[in-house]
């Protein structure tokens, strides 16, 4: 794994202070422009001015830490950033996405976890008059970046049950792929190449596909083998020779019944949170750590507390080997972590910190951990939960 860590923010501020210049941790100064003076007396005048420099993208609020040292081919060890080009909502441009997949490359990165593939907001026209929608913009301007695409197929309809085998309806996994369908024909046909690889859902912790699947709450182990096997072979017909992965999440308490789908798939993405008073692993004997604290934002751990307590070095174990043990894998090739961080505004456990000095030194150490012993081929870093 590769990264010398650097912090990228945004600062768009008017100010009323006798100052023409402002710093954050990090930047240089920067001139300020728009400045008025307004004299209220023969020894006193208010100054205010704008800073120069806008919001630029959905990468700098508050200051990512993108965690890699340095730039290394994604083949040796895929250095992800998780993108949801549609937080920009309305304002969505080709503009914005070339800022954002900018500043990813200039991260470090040589990858991106893409959310929102088929979505409606990436159909629209990426230029007046052209022909080319804002998803197929992107997708060619990863490939002019040197930016692999993991292409997430996360949406599922409103009826999903993990269904493959229905004969009046048509099944779950056809409905999945039907969505998806004129995207998948876009990175074939127009963006070849650009591929990392195809990163298939699993909903096991979506409440309202529990609550269609009660009593039993969960698919059954065949259920879950169906359905990764039915989604890997019409991906096969859809993109042949197109690399599939699944993703695996035990729930936060180790509550999920999750089966074996290394011998279905070309690899594996492991969601975990490392943030060890969130959801110790307590079937596995070890002890919870009390916080003491009611999950919220900005009230997580912070530097005043144990190092155990901020990164759950023992909790990412106990996921990874029970990932590799239940699906038989040896070593690091085949199995990432996905959508991993930390953040300090989120109203849940999942990666929580008190503030942003303490976020530093969390991705420090995660970045560290993932990359010591080759745990991982890669690493998607959830820096939008900030």
């Amino acid at each position: 794994m590769c990264g010398k860590r650097t912090a990228l923010f945004a600062l768009l501020a008017t100010c009323a202070l006798p100052t023409v210049a402002t710093t954050v941790p990090g930047q240089t100064a920067r001139a300020a422009q728009d400045i008025k003076v307004n004299v209220t007396s023969s020894t006193e005048a208010v100054v205010t001015w704008t800073t120069s420099r806008p919001m630029r993208s959905t990468l700098e609020f508050d200051g990512v830490i993108p965690p890699y040292h340095r730039r290394c081919r994604v083949s040796d060890y895929a250095q992800a950033v998780i993108y949801a080009p549609e937080v920009h909502g309305d304002a969505l441009s080709a503009d914005l996405i070339d800022r954002d997949l900018l500043d990813i490359r200039a991260a470090n990165a040589n990858a991106i976890n893409l959310y929102g593939l088929g979505s409606p907001g990436l159909q629209k026209r990426a230029f007046r008059g052209a022909g080319i929608t804002l998803e197929e913009h992107l997708l060619r301007k990863c490939r002019q970046l040197q930016l692999a695409v993991i292409a997430r197929i996360e949406w599922y309809p409103a009826t999903f049950t993990f269904d493959v085998l229905s004969a009046s309806l048509r099944a779950d996994a056809d409905a999945v792929l039907s969505y998806y369908a004129r995207s998948i024909e876009r990175i074939r046909r127009k963006c070849p190449g650009v591929l990392l690889y195809y990163l298939v859902n699993m909903p096991m912790d979506d409440t309202f596909v529990q609550d269609r699947l009660a009593p039993a709450r969960f698919p059954t182990a065949v259920q879950q083998r169906d359905y990764v096997r039915y989604m890997r072979q019409r991906l096969a017909e859809m993109h042949p020779e197109a690399p599939v992965r699944v993703v695996v999440h035990w729930g936060a308490l180790d509550t999920i019944p999750v089966a074996k789908f290394s011998d279905l798939a070309d690899g594996l993405a492991l969601v975990a949170y490392p943030v060890r008073c969130s959801a110790a692993p307590f079937t596995a004997g070890l002890p919870q750590v009390d916080c003491g604290r009611t999950p919220g934002p900005y009230n997580g751990p912070s530097l005043e507390d144990p190092a155990n307590v901020i990164i759950g070095k023992d909790q990412l174990d106990y996921w990874l080997e029970k990932t590799r043990f239940i699906n038989e894998l040896t070593g690091a090739r085949g199995l990432a972590m996905d959508g991993v961080g930390f953040a300090e505004r989120l109203g849940h456990w999942s990666g929580i910190v008190n503030d942003h000095a303490t976020k530093v030194q969390a991705t420090k150490w995660l970045a560290d951990y993932l990359a010591d012993e080759h745990r991982t081929d890669g690493f998607s870093y959830f820096m939008f939960h900030d």
